[in-house]
């Protein structure tokens, strides 16, 4: 069968004329004007002007680039590679040819490859979106990495909308990889930022850098927060308020009714606080529960007698004894009595009334004086109280009270 190949060339106004040049089966017509050529491929005779309309047309070698494509539903350009094709399938350099712009290749590496040898500030990938596309609320992502797909389409990947708005939605995959991971440059200061939210106006949000978190606005967290301290002892958690001391820096509220909060100068104001722990070590620094009050306090509490001997030992007068005293009349003779630890006990028993040998420490005396009213009515004057340091041996001056008919009270050793 006679093969026949056929080669015009015209100019683009004589071609176009008359309705189009009409181009015969495996003809090459070539556009003089324009430096591009028609090629028809078919069986049947093509029109020149419907070719041209279709974009069936290649631009020659002029430098201005070339023009591929048609109008059909087809795949209008496709580059194949080789079975074991190394190098990039597709690729487009500068105008040297040594620095590539875009790769594309088939390996298990990178797939497709961006590089930008311009200057620093150029960009290298810029997706524009049409105008009007999101006043309408009808406009589509303009970009989506999809990592998995259902029949409803994509459903798993990142997606950035018509808005600017950015969702992550992670497939679900092995591990406790991270959704999203930001990390900072180990070149920046401490207090570099790593991650900021800022508001519509460019004021900062929320900023996160070495240095730690630091929220502008509030804070609120419907779920449960935990703040973990680190190994060292400076990963502690800590919470400024401003420089007045009364300001609030936490508070702790019940729809609006507000049952604690803790200031900037350490002040703790609590509707009810409880504690806990049970069973532990009361320190002197410790705030104590009911029960821990009574356990560890009261339970020392023990009565030393008016009439016992007392002397230097924890069993004679242990801390948290109490032992009433009392002095007949007045001291001094002049209706007053000067009270020391010699007279700390039973005036009867004058052996051992004297607390002058009882153990060192800090010991509390409540004193009152007794007063003649005249004939057989007598009255209570002059209370008094006081915490006295008494050294083993030494008969320690606690007070004076006014009393010309005896004089009366109790003393506990604290410590």
């Amino acid at each position: 069968m006679a093969v026949t190949i056929q080669l015009r060339r015209d100019t683009h106004s004589n071609l176009s004329g008359g309705g189009g040049a009409t181009i015969a089966p495996g003809e090459i017509v070539i556009d003089t004007t324009n430096n591009r050529a028609v090629v028809n491929s078919t069986t049947g005779n093509l029109n020149y002007n419907t070719a041209i309309t279709n974009n069936q047309f290649l631009t020659l070698d002029d430098g201005n680039g070339r023009i591929l494509g048609g109008t059909a539903d087809e795949v209008q350009l496709s580059v194949k590679g080789g079975s074991s094709q190394a190098s990039p399938i597709l690729q487009v350099t500068d105008s040297g040819g040594s620095n590539k712009i875009l790769s594309v290749t088939d390996n298990d590496t990178t797939i497709c490859t961006i590089e930008n040898h311009g200057d620093t500030a150029d960009k290298v990938v810029q997706i524009v979106g049409q105008d009007g596309q999101r006043e309408d609320g009808s406009g589509g992502n303009l970009l989506e990495v999809i990592t998995q797909a259902d029949d409803s389409g994509p459903t798993q990947g990142v997606f950035v909308d018509n808005e600017g708005n950015v969702s992550i939605t992670p497939s679900d995959g092995e591990g406790e990889q991270a959704s999203l991971t930001v990390k900072g440059s180990s070149a920046g200061d401490a207090d570099a930022k790593i991650f900021e939210v800022q508001d519509e106006g460019g004021n900062e949000e929320l900023l996160v850098n070495d240095v730690g978190t630091t929220v502008s606005g509030t804070l609120t967290a419907k779920g449960q927060v935990v703040v973990q301290n680190g190994g060292t002892a400076n990963q502690n958690v800590t919470l400024f308020g401003s420089g007045t001391e009364s300001d609030k820096v936490i508070t702790v509220d019940d729809d609006g009714t507000e049952n604690f909060s803790v200031n900037a100068g350490g002040k703790i104001d609590s509707k009810d606080m409880e504690i806990s722990a049970t069973g532990r070590t009361i320190a002197d620094a410790s705030v104590v529960r009911a029960d821990e009050l009574i356990a560890n306090v009261f339970k020392n509490i023990k009565d030393v007698s008016a009439t016992a001997a007392v002397t230097n030992s924890d069993s004679d007068f242990p801390i948290g004894g109490m032992r009433p005293w009392e002095v007949g009349g007045n001291v001094d003779g002049n209706s007053n009595a000067d009270i020391t630890f010699a007279l700390l006990g039973d005036s009867n028993q004058d052996s051992n009334q004297s607390l002058a040998n009882a153990p060192a420490g800090k010991y509390l005396v409540l004193g009152f004086g007794v007063h003649d009213r005249g004939g057989d009515t007598h009255v209570v004057k002059t209370p008094s109280i006081a915490i006295i340091d008494h050294n083993t041996g030494f008969s320690t001056t606690v007070f004076t009270l006014s009393a010309n008919r005896g004089s009366f009270g109790i003393v506990t050793r604290l410590t």
